[in-house]
């Protein structure tokens, strides 16, 4: 009788290490979508949905922040006549891509990212949200911007 009892001892912590693993991946993904929510990403989705990466200059690895929500090397940032495209990807996350026209982008200031000098984008009238991104980012973004140097 202790045999068998000695052999469903594995097969216990295989399932209780199955439940924590489930566990883990459902918090993530809750985790994720309370950063969504809260970062403004879902008002800006909403308002600004896109499909497809829009023509212009693509930039890969980018640091950036919408809202109180930063994104360190991981979020895709599109700059051509269409607006300004963001798509953020994170390991086993996707949040939904947006494509900002620049009339949607209503003002600016410097802050800091990261310790860096960077531009605070307001987005909306009024307003939806902001997105914040380095100064050598900025510097493509610039040129097609509506609003003055800040």
């Amino acid at each position: 009788m202790d045999t068998v009892l000695l052999c469903f001892i594995p097969v216990f912590f295989l399932l209780v290490l199955l439940l924590v693993l489930a566990a883990l991946v459902l918090l993530y993904a809750f985790a994720s979508q309370l950063i969504m929510w809260s970062s403004g990403l879902t008002k800006l989705a909403e308002r600004y949905p896109v499909t497809h990466e829009p023509e212009g200059q693509i930039y890969t690895k980018q640091t950036v922040q919408v809202g109180a929500a930063r994104w360190k090397n991981c979020v895709t940032v599109g700059v051509g006549p269409q607006g300004l495209y963001l798509a953020v990807r994170r390991m086993l996350t996707r949040y939904p891509p947006i494509l900002v026209p620049w009339d949607e982008i209503k003002g600016i200031q410097e802050t800091k990212l990261y310790w860096q000098r960077a531009i605070q984008l307001s987005v909306g009238d009024p307003q939806v949200g902001t997105i914040t991104v380095l100064t050598k980012l900025f510097e493509a973004i610039q040129p097609f911007t509506l609003i003055g140097d800040g």
